[in-house]
């Protein structure tokens, strides 16, 4: 028969996974441009940061000296996090720059749609632990972590919701950035005849000599 500690794996699990999402939010809003989607990500960080100390308090209650409990274990569990916390910005402002540096008007754009790709993914695999964590509670009829991964699951269908609406409004701004460029190629056309016109009229003036 399950006992109660078959839950402090899965509770681990969505720890690391809700902190992950949490932490890829501050960064896009750090690098988003002011605004309402850079407000929504601030929010659902600060959302997130709830409910990733509630599964931390959930899992000191079920191993009070144990996986998060412990002076030691919580300094570890914390190193972990706070170096995905620092280097996380890092690899997307990286990113950033490597899509400015391809060129063209839509990298903003592009950037950003990226970046909501990075963060629906990471949303995707927390909303899969707090699934997982709820029929496990509810296997060993936990109900306190059974009302813990419900709650949290909701809110992270939510945040999928909203993520998958600034998917679409930001792969729209994608595509129209990627006609308005297309539209100013016919122009650019144009260049190597220019620059072959001073050798034609080289050619002609030499022929009138001849």
């Amino acid at each position: 028969m399950m006992t109660t500690q078959a839950l402090l794996p899965a509770l681990e699990d969505a720890y690391h996974a809700h902190a992950a999402v949490r932490d890829r939010l501050r960064a896009g809003a750090a690098l988003a441009p002011p605004g309402s989607h850079q407000r929504m990500l601030e929010r659902q960080a600060d959302d997130m940061d709830e409910r990733v100390y509630r599964i931390q308090h959930r899992a000191r209650d079920l191993q009070p000296r144990g996986l998060l409990g412990g002076a030691a274990d919580v300094a570890r569990f914390a190193a972990r996090i706070t170096w995905k916390a620092a280097s996380l910005p890092v690899t997307l402002g990286q990113k950033a720059v490597n899509g400015v540096m391809r060129g063209s008007g839509s990298a903003d754009e592009r950037r950003l749609l990226r970046h909501t790709e990075d963060e629906y993914t990471a949303a995707a695999r927390a909303l899969a632990t707090a699934r997982v964590g709820e029929v496990l509670a509810d296997q060993v009829q936990d109900h306190a972590a059974l009302d813990l991964f419900q709650a949290i699951r909701h809110h992270d269908m939510e945040l999928l919701d909203l993520l998958e609406d600034s998917l679409a409004h930001q792969a729209r701004s994608v595509a129209a950035a990627r006609n308005d460029f297309r539209g100013e190629e016919p122009a650019n056309e144009n260049f190597p005849h220019v620059s072959t016109r001073p050798l034609g009229a080289a050619a002609e003036v030499a022929d009138r000599r001849r």
